[in-house]
This record gives C-alpha cells, sequence and structure tokens, in this order.
C-alpha cells in the first residue's frame, strides 16, 4: 500500500502542516507576515497555506538550493531570499529578518506542523488498519512523528493494533 501525497497541491505530504500551523496562526489573529527558512517542500507548504490565508510570505533558502524547488515556491506568491551557504545560514538569517521585520519565524520543525501531516497518517491507517509494517522516509521527522502520533491516537481510540516498523505499539 502506498499513500500517494504527490497528489496534494505541491505534490508533498508537507503541506498539510502548513495549513494547520497557518490556520492556527490566523485563529490567534496573526497579522505579521511570516518568515522561515527551508530547502523546498517546507517552504512550498508554509507558502501555499500564507497565500490562503492572505499573509505575506518570506522564504529563505541557501546558495545553491535547488531551481526547482525555488521557482515551485515563487510561484506561490512568496519573498523569496537567497542568503547563506547552508540550511544554518539560512535558518539564522531568517530569524534575524524576522526579529527586524517584525515578522512570525516559522522553524521547519513545530507541533502544529507535525499535527498537520499526522492526518496523512490517519487517513493511511484508517483505510488500511492490519498492517505489518509501515516504511516512513525520514528528513527532519516530522513524517516519522506524525504517523507515531496517529498510530498512539488510534490506539488511544481503541483501535486493535496498529504497528509501526512492525514494532507492537506499547
Amino acid at each position: 500500500w502506498v499513500k500517494h501525497e504527490n497528489h496534494t497541491p505541491i505534490g508533498a505530504f508537507k503541506v498539510r502542516g502548513g495549513v494547520t500551523f497557518m490556520n492556527d496562526f490566523a485563529q490567534r489573529g496573526g497579522d505579521s507576515g511570516i518568515i522561515t527558512a527551508t530547502r523546498g517542500n517546507h517552504g512550498q507548504s508554509i507558502g501555499f497555506a500564507a497565500r490562503a490565508a492572505g499573509v505575506e510570505a518570506t522564504i529563505v533558502v541557501p546558495e545553491g538550493n535547488s531551481k526547482e524547488k525555488n521557482a515551485a515556491m515563487a510561484a506561490l506568491g512568496v519573498r523569496l531570499v537567497v542568503h547563506g551557504q547552508d540550511f544554518d545560514e539560512a535558518r539564522e538569517f531568517a530569524d534575524a529578518t524576522a526579529a527586524e521585520e517584525g515578522l512570525s519565524f516559522v522553524p521547519s520543525f513545530h507541533p502544529l506542523l507535525i499535527n498537520g501531516v499526522a492526518s496523512y497518517s490517519l487517513e493511511f491507517l484508517g483505510a488500511v488498519p492490519d498492517l505489518d509494517a509501515v516504511y516512513v522516509l525520514i528528513g527532519l521527522g516530522s513524517g516519522i512523528c506524525g504517523m507515531i502520533a496517529a498510530r498512539e491516537a488510534l490506539l488511544c481510540a481503541g483501535a486493535d493494533d496498529v504497528s509501526v516498523r512492525g514494532e507492537p505499539a506499547t
């Protein structure tokens, strides 16, 4: 079984986290612009969600970042800034820019992002409940954290048996 998250508006599961984060941001009265650092899918997620919420978004990427990812983020209407030799330098610049310009910094790993990402796991585990193992690609970790959160939520809700990586939940 495969969960095709490549059919989302940005072609990745990350959009679910961005929409969840921006919904909370808007409900809390967030009216400042936002800023984040990324190398790709996180920036597309935040850019997509910010555009839908009517919030200005600045995305900082390091030098040499994927031209295709940069173009995809720019197409979402974000202010794309190239700064730094690597992700850490881009993130530090984004954090400093947030303070200078009064923007809200969106970290690339945040509980609300994971909550949104977990929705794909809930759908998957709900559709195919008798899996022996689930393989989740790991980058920064929001996908696997979302899968574990979904598994635990189903167990708490009384699902008979839900496993990740073939290890029974305890």
